[in-house]
């Protein structure tokens, strides 16, 4: 006899959970895209070429990696944080330099086999 209402309650409590699990999906949407897309997002390591805030002129420094060769602070920042980064991770990893000076970064890195 009461096979039947526990079913329902049970039915009814995965409707719920379902719901919730939707309404999130909706309120964070770039974020479930992304753990979509990227099954393995937590293989991901982000990093920066300078790694400390930098300005210049009072705004977010963008300047080239010849620039930041230049500039005595800048270098030192990428030799003592960027690439010992690099060489703490796995030897058959990808890397992604996400704009020009990045992708400078790391070319410069491999040929000095960092």
């Amino acid at each position: 006899m009461n096979e039947k209402p526990r079913t329902g309650r049970i039915l009814r409590i995965l409707a719920r959970v379902e719901k919730r699990k939707r309404e999130r999906r909706e309120r964070e949407p770039k974020e479930y895209e992304y753990k979509k897309t990227f099954g393995r997002a937590h293989l991901l390591h982000a990093t920066s070429v300078v790694h400390h805030a930098a300005f210049e002129k009072g705004k977010p420094f963008a300047g080239s990696f010849g620039e930041i060769q230049r500039v005595d602070v800048l270098r030192r920042s990428f030799e003592r944080d960027f690439l010992p980064t690099l060489r703490r991770l796995r030897r058959d990893a990808y890397f992604f330099g996400l704009g020009p000076s990045p992708a400078a970064a790391l070319s410069f890195a491999a040929d000095k086999g960092s």
